[in-house]
């Protein structure tokens, strides 16, 4: 089994309309956990029945290399968004909507992570973390890295996979 190089992963960032943002990351790490609760009942002092209990959101966090906060703009002179832009919908991704059709909810992004290993015969897979609200950013200037970390409004990652077109 091979480790994930996040080299060859993006992440895409998407909110309720038709706004996106791709970030390439050439260092850093990505993790999520999944909870399910779980009541264990007693008869008699011993274990007995168990059963589900509330669902849990799914806890996504990623770091990586730190180069700029600030959204610079593209060869069109149209200003792009940072990460922190598209997270805060701020500056350059003001006008974004929230992925989660409940508007009384707060602001939200769809995060997806493609990962397609470069000069391999392996298929395109991708996780989605549906209606993610980013709970606390990290910024370790000394090491040049930036932590986020969130919870997805769903239970667990939806992942699938795509045949390999080499693109």
């Amino acid at each position: 089994m091979s480790r994930i190089d996040l080299k060859h992963a993006t992440f895409q960032f998407t909110d309720g309309a038709a706004h996106g943002l791709f970030v390439k990351l050439g260092e850093g790490n990505f993790q999520y956990t999944e909870k399910k609760e779980r009541q264990y009942f007693r008869d008699r002092g011993r274990l007995d029945a168990v059963r589900d209990g509330d669902e849990q959101p799914v806890e996504v966090r990623f770091d990586a290399v730190w180069e700029f906060i600030a959204g610079v703009g593209d060869s069109h002179g149209t200003s792009l968004p940072s990460i922190e832009d598209a997270l805060k919908k701020r500056n350059a991704s003001a006008a974004w909507s929230s992925s989660d059709t409940d508007t009384c909810n707060p602001y939200a992004l769809d995060l997806t992570l493609r990962y397609k290993p470069e000069c391999s015969s392996v298929n395109l897979e991708t996780l989605l973390f549906a209606d993610f609200r980013y709970e606390e950013l990290s910024h370790d200037s000394k090491n040049a890295t930036i932590a986020v970390s969130g919870k997805s409004n769903s239970v667990e990652a939806v992942a699938a996979r795509a045949a390999n077109t080499g693109t």
